[in-house]
């Protein structure tokens, strides 16, 4: 994993989500596609497919943030969304 990329404090659930989603541990190629103020953005390829990965670095109320990007991401693909 590209540990400079990736906060030290999310590489835990980075590398948890990854073997639960793909089962390995880390991706192939990582590029940062936006940095905002509450979240990093990620393109990642696993597997030779590439992904989206989002971090976010919001501190309040991460439950709501959560199930409204799984909402979203469900509605949008009609897909499971697996997020941590």
């Amino acid at each position: 994993m590209e540990d400079f990329m990736i906060p030290q404090e999310k590489r835990a659930a980075v590398t948890r989500g990854l073997c639960e989603a793909f089962g390995v541990t880390e991706f192939e190629d990582i590029r940062m596609i936006k940095s905002l103020a509450s979240s990093l953005v990620f393109r990642i390829v696993v597997r030779g497919s590439p992904f989206l990965l989002k971090i976010s670095t919001r501190t309040s109320d991460p439950a709501r943030h959560y199930s409204c990007m799984r909402a979203a991401a469900e509605a949008w693909s009609g897909a499971t969304c697996l997020v941590h």
